[in-house]
């Protein structure tokens, strides 16, 4: 049997060996926990902790913060340079050509060569320029000018050209125009974009104007129209009867001017098929206008006669038309028998005055050819009331003008209303 001492010491000795393996231990959980393992011990479990994608443990980062802008560091490259040089190009400029010109040239070849070797290469130099050579005047090579016409269109002047045929049917006594066509310049079609054209077409004879008109057309270069125009003329008023054609141009705002026109006897019109060239009239002084609307009811015998505006006022007071009042006074004649009498109500301070005011008269249907109207502009102050005449227009067969053809068509187109512009005289 052992001795006492020696169990003892044996006891001892297990109890510390317990106590260092549990201490062991447990520091080997703690640094698993905590990823704080010695390297010999990550060694032996395995290298693939050590690869350079995992952060390792003892390795700080300092970060600091800044309130300055981060600015980009890019590789720019500057455009290329152009440089515009005029020259002279008229027929004595073209064969004299001086050294410095020819100088210029060779270095402008030399400078492209450059340019392109340095663009393959993907270098850039600053100092290589590209020179072009523009003309100041317009001419060709061959030293002969621009035109602004299509050389094969049979126009070769400034101005628009019209193509029409005329015809007379002796048995329906009607004039016709046809087979309308124009030639417009290049340059007004390229300027006025989205607009329109049409011809108005006016016969005068000794009883009177009347007008037909086409279609809208698209304005372009060459422009055609398949409408025909018809004119009412017997063979007495052949051989005083003329004939207007008026180019009309109608812009997106319905704005509207004269292109061209053109005034041709109508004497003897049969087989008459050419090219004419069209005037440009020139702008005629504005003169004090009225806008009126009458229509005729032939079943209620009224006379109904719509006061619309008036414009230009102001040149029958040479300007002075601030503060007073405009209103219109409108008188029905028979013969030379006062019938009826209004007035329009006052436009207060308005250099164009609008009214849209509407007359009734009670007219027989018999005594409309021989009755007419008058209307008479009256100009108010508004502080002393004086009255002073600015202008009158008449309206009747009795009357010429517009007056004579607006009463004419009333009575032609019963029903309808007919609107036009009448000048104010004194």
């Amino acid at each position: 049997m052992f001795p006492t001492p020696l169990i003892a010491l044996g006891a001892t000795l297990g109890t510390l060996t317990g106590l260092l393996a549990l201490c062991s231990l447990t520091f080997l959980c703690k640094c698993v926990r905590t990823g704080k393992m010695p390297l010999d011990r990550v060694e032996d479990t395995g290298r693939k902790s050590s690869k350079s994608t995992v952060v390792q443990p003892h390795q700080q980062f300092s970060i600091q913060k800044s309130t300055e802008p981060v600015q980009p560091q890019t590789q720019l490259k500057s455009p290329w340079i152009c440089k515009i040089m005029l020259a002279m190009t008229s027929p004595h400029m073209v064969n004299e050509m001086s050294d410095d010109m020819r100088k210029s040239a060779e270095e402008t070849m030399t400078a492209a060569g450059d340019h392109q070797g340095s663009h393959e290469s993907g270098g850039l130099d600053q100092s290589s320029e590209d020179i072009f050579i523009l003309s100041t005047n317009g001419e060709g090579e061959n030293g002969g000018t621009m035109e602004d016409f299509n050389l094969e269109k049979p126009l070769t002047s400034q101005v628009p050209k019209l193509h029409y045929s005329l015809e007379y049917d002796c048995q329906k006594a009607e004039l016709s125009v046809s087979l309308l066509e124009a030639l417009v310049r290049s340059s007004e079609v390229n300027q006025d974009t989205a607009c329109d054209c049409y011809i108005l077409g006016s016969l005068t004879t000794c009883s009177g104007t009347v007008d037909a008109r086409t279609g809208l057309v698209r304005k372009a270069s060459y422009m055609t129209w398949e409408d025909i125009l018809f004119f009412s003329l017997t063979q007495e008023e052949q051989a005083e009867a003329s004939l207007c054609i008026t180019l009309w141009n109608c812009d997106k705002f319905s704005r509207q001017s004269i292109m061209g026109q053109g005034k041709f006897n109508v004497a003897t019109p049969c087989g008459t098929d050419c090219w004419v060239h069209l005037n440009i009239p020139e702008e005629t002084p504005a003169v004090a206008e009225i806008l009126l609307s009458i229509s005729y009811l032939p079943s209620a015998n009224r006379l109904i006669m719509v006061l619309i505006k008036a414009r230009n006022l102001h040149l029958c007071t040479h300007g002075n038309l601030q503060g007073k009042d405009v209103s219109v006074k409108i008188t029905l004649w028979h013969q030379d028998l006062k019938v009826r009498k209004k007035q329009s109500k006052q436009s207060r301070k308005q250099i164009n005055p609008i009214w849209n005011e509407m007359t009734m008269f009670e007219l027989p249907q018999e005594l409309l050819e021989a009755s007419s109207v008058e209307l008479e502009m009256i100009c108010q102050e508004t502080r002393s009331r004086q009255t002073c005449l600015l202008g009158r227009c008449y309206l009747g067969l009795q009357y010429e003008g517009t007056g004579s053809s607006h009463w004419q068509k009333m009575m032609k187109n019963p029903r309808r209303q007919i609107t036009k512009w009448h000048k104010l005289c004194q």
